[in-house]
């Protein structure tokens, strides 16, 4: 599943999970809190152990594992948005990709890039 540029002008999102809400097999939940953070998981839960991020997916920041939270990343600055759910992504990313895989792209890796 790709977000891309004009899905996210359209839904003008204050966080990087309002921008990934909605995305089919893809459950975002919700902090209240004053940083914005949340759970995400890719197809569900595959681990009944919870604790320290063993079902989260692997987040790939221009080309490198993010460790940070997703509140951290703005999102005005990010420019497309790939969310591998399949074999793929292991295929890719070894077994770090159990959990699914998501792919942020900002806007001035794109420009770089190019």
């Amino acid at each position: 599943m790709q977000i891309k540029p004009d899905d996210m002008a359209n839904a003008n999102p204050n966080t990087v999970q309002d921008i990934l809400r909605g995305v089919p097999g893809l459950q975002v939940g919700y902090d209240p809190s004053a940083k914005g953070g949340g759970s995400l998981q890719v197809r569900g839960q595959r681990s009944v152990y919870t604790a320290g991020g063993h079902n989260n997916p692997l987040i790939i920041l221009d080309g490198m594992i993010f460790y940070g939270e997703l509140s951290e990343i703005n999102p005005d600055d990010i420019g497309q948005i790939d969310v591998l759910k399949d074999a793929s992504a292991a295929a890719v990313y070894g077994a770090q990709a159990a959990n699914g895989v998501i792919i942020i792209t900002t806007k001035k890796a794109r420009l770089v890039s190019r």
